[in-house]
Parts: C-alpha cells; structure tokens; sequence
C-alpha cells in the first residue's frame, strides 16, 4: 500500500510537470562577425515548444567567452518569433553583440544561449497562410544586395493588420543558417486577398556566406498575429 501510494504521487508529480509549456533550443547557430576594429557574435536559433501547454517567451541570455573562459560580452536582447506559441510549435530567435575588445576572431572563443519561457495567460498566436518562400539575389550595376521574400494569403472573412514574418535560411541538410523577421503594420490584407512580403538579408551576413562558399537552398517562413484574450 506504502509503495502504491508513493507511485501515485510521483505519477502525479510527474503529471503536472508534463502539463506546462517548455521552450527548447533545436538547433542554432553561432558566428563570430569580422568589423573594422572589432568583431561581434551573431546567434540563430530554432525554438520548440516540446510541452503540452502554449508557452509565451520570457527572456534570454547570449554569454561570450574568450579561450580561458572569461565572460567577456553579454546581452539579455533576444528577439523570439513567435512569443507565443502551442504544444509541438516551432519559432526562431535571435540576438547579436558587438565586442569591443576583440580585435581578432579568435578573441571570441565560445558562447552561451539561453531561452526561457512562462505559461501562457491572455495571448494567442493565430497563424496566417505563407507561400512562394524565395531568397532573392539583386544586382545592380554598381552594387547588390539579397531579400528573403514570400506571399502571405489571408483567408479570413476579416482584414488581416499587425502581423510578423519570421525567415530562417536553412542550408540542404536542415542545418539553420540565418534569421530576420519583419512586421509590416503599414499594410492591411484584405479578405482572399495576399500580399508579397519581403526584407533585406543583413549584407554582412552575405559577405559571410561568399567567403565560406556557404549556399542556403531553404527558406522557411512563419506568419501570425498574437491576439489577446478578453
């Protein structure tokens, strides 16, 4: 009876922990970004929510070390897209820091990402149709540059305003490349109407792509509104 009874508990403490949202890192990716007199770190991550309950991000942390270990930058600035999001969803985040004292790559050694995140009270993520993914390459005469585009559809009964798009540039094997996200509160999308969405992949970013002869071959793309709940 004793033994039963202690299986029971752990079997109900086990059962309310299971009964929570959790974000978990997926996958990520670190660069350490060469400047004129410094370099800066660069984190991409994708983000799941691997509990059973919508989770709503609370914060993060991005820690850069040097070769002994010394905490040498930090930021707690972590963009997290969606902030809320349903049992199995994925998101993307990510977060930059320039370090003044690294004068050469190396100086930036290692690093640290934490995300976190709190029960869901009040706040929704509604997600709307996207299609036509593209990574656009433009060349001008004198210069170019590289978008992350694609249509967002609205098949609602009801103007569409507000909403975000998150981009994640994968690699052939899945492997995260890159992420940007936009939030074109200018535009409204009419019921059964779309509209093309595109932003401007960071040059420093391309530069690092053509120096290591890296090419993305996926873009993937989320797009939602967060409704509050009355």
């Amino acid at each position: 009876m004793f033994l039963l009874l202690i299986i029971t508990v752990v079997i109900m403490i086990l059962g309310t922990a299971l009964a929570a949202g959790k974000l978990s890192v997926v996958q990520e990716k670190f660069i350490v970004m060469p400047y004129i007199t410094y370099h800066a770190g660069y984190v991409y991550a994708e983000v799941k929510n691997i509990g059973d309950k919508p989770v709503e991000f609370d914060g993060g942390l991005l820690e850069m070390y040097d070769k002994d270990g010394n905490s040498i930058e930090s930021t707690n600035w972590i963009g997290c897209y969606p902030t809320v999001s349903g049992a199995g969803e994925t998101g993307y985040a990510y977060a930059e820091q320039s370090v003044e004292a690294a004068t050469e790559t190396s100086f930036i050694d290692d690093y640290l990402l934490t995300i976190t995140g709190k029960g869901a009270k009040g706040r929704s993520t509604v997600y709307i149709a996207v299609t036509n993914k593209q990574y656009l390459e433009v060349k001008k005469p004198y210069y170019s540059y590289t978008n992350v585009s694609a249509d967002v559809e609205n098949t609602t009964d009801a103007t569409v305003r507000d909403f975000y798009v998150v981009f994640a540039l994968k690699d052939a094997e899945g492997k995260l490349l890159y992420v940007t996200s936009c939030q074109p509160s200018y535009v409204g999308i009419k019921p059964g109407s779309s509209v093309e969405v595109l932003t401007r992949v960071d040059s420093a970013i391309t530069e690092y792509f053509t120096a290591n002869n890296i090419v993305p071959a996926t873009v993937e793309a989320i797009t939602y509104i967060i409704v509050e709940e009355e």
